[in-house]
């Protein structure tokens, strides 16, 4: 397992999957700023927690995501 950090978003590879923890609420906000990078992902249901998670679909390189994710938390 990998996992990268920003300030409040996580990535995780697990399997061969590319999940973002991200803090309750924020889940749809992260996944339509995604899209707008031409990344599709699904926010997966949850257990009522303080996190989401969005499963990414297709390869991402991971650079790429992370300078994403550090843009959408300024």
């Amino acid at each position: 397992m990998s996992v990268q950090n920003t300030e409040a978003a996580r990535i995780v590879i697990r399997g061969g999957h590319t999940i973002i923890h991200v803090p309750g609420g924020r889940g749809d906000e992260l996944r339509i700023h995604l899209e707008s990078h031409g990344i599709h992902s699904n926010l997966v249901p949850g257990q009522g927690g303080a996190e989401e998670r969005l499963a990414l679909e297709g390869d991402v390189d991971l650079g790429t995501l992370q300078a994403i994710l550090d843009q959408w938390e300024r």
